[in-house]
């Protein structure tokens, strides 16, 4: 266990054996900005390996993602998780983001980590880069909601549902990964290592069994053609989907979050699209009247020549998958 002190605030660094599921969920569930992503058992799902620091007793909770590269340990966010940062019911704590993160360099060499929206941030930083993200109210009649959608995602919602496609809930966990790997054919540069899917699979599976987990998937004459996974908590829901060439010619992805939506109008959370700068991605995603709301991206290297350039490279080509991915 290692003790920090940050503005006054006694933060302990734990291994995970040493942290209180109980407490630790419960924090989460209790804060702010709770995110599903950030419950222990998501967490020992998507990495196993994740430390943690808790602030006092539980006030407030930071999941750690590390990894440790040619004896350099680096901290940054799996795949397919946009951000984490500190979970906290008392908006300074949630604050301590960056000094926090600045305290985390004595121990990682690379940190490229990030945390949920945070409303009065000082972005002014030559550390935090400022992150963009949509987010939906879903606490609204669903036809208040459909009039919220742009022209053309109005117009791609009406094109799916005139399609002969027949809509699977809970079928087959796997085909989301599936329709992944068909995405890939041809691609290889976008591939990303196997024990993501086992551990994607897992999730999936785990989060359907719990009740707080949903997967829509579109067919086209027997076949999947897109698929969308959604996984809940309190307040927030967030999405991970993929869609083959079939299914971006009949807008399945939009009609797979309308259907989200239509399902779970009215509820007092938000559906978080996880992103993002790039312009397609963010037109996608406001389309659905979703607004956007900044996140700080907390950035720091200590690396070797060639540790740097592989990384660089590694970076590279994960955010090209992330964009193919969500198109």
């Amino acid at each position: 266990m290692i003790k920090i002190n940050v503005e006054g605030y006694e933060l302990s660094l734990l291994s995970r054996s040493a942290i209180s599921d109980e407490k630790w969920d419960c924090c989460v569930q209790n804060s702010g900005n709770e995110s599903p992503m950030a419950y222990t058992w998501v967490l020992d799902i998507i990495h196993p390996e994740w430390v943690g620091i808790v602030v006092e007793d539980y006030k407030g909770v930071m999941p750690l993602t590390s990894t440790n590269v040619m004896g350099s340990k680096h901290l940054q966010m799996p795949y397919d998780i946009q951000n984490y940062g500190i979970f906290s019911s008392s908006t300074p704590i949630v604050l301590l983001f960056e000094k926090v993160c600045k305290e985390l360099t004595k121990y990682y060499k690379l940190i490229a980590y990030s945390s949920v929206a945070i409303s009065n941030f000082d972005f002014n930083s030559s550390f935090c880069k400022r992150r963009c993200t949509y987010l939906l109210s879903l606490n609204k009649d669903y036809s208040d909601l459909r009039a919220a959608y742009s022209h053309g995602h109005k117009r791609n919602v009406n094109r799916f549902n005139r399609f002969d496609l027949e809509v699977l809930i809970n079928e087959d966990p796997n085909q989301l990964l599936r329709l992944k790997e068909e995405m890939w054919q041809g691609r290889e540069f976008l591939r990303v290592p196997r024990k993501h899917h086992i551990r994607l699979s897992r999730l999936i599976h785990s989060s359907i069994s719990r009740s707080c987990g949903e997967l829509y998937t579109a067919t086209h004459e027997g076949e999947p053609v897109s698929s969308a996974f959604f996984l809940s908590g309190k307040k927030r829901s967030v999405i991970i989907h993929a869609s083959n060439d079939t299914g971006k010619k009949y807008k399945c992805s939009f009609g797979l979050v309308d259907l989200f939506i239509k399902s779970h109008s009215g509820e007092d959370k938000f559906l978080d699209f996880a992103g993002s700068d790039v312009k397609g991605i963010a037109e996608f995603n406001g389309g659905f009247g979703a607004t956007a709301n900044y996140y700080p991206m907390f950035e720091h290297q200590e690396l070797s020549r060639l540790l740097k350039m592989l990384k660089n490279w590694r970076l590279k080509h994960r955010f090209q998958y992330l964009f193919n991915l969500q198109r």
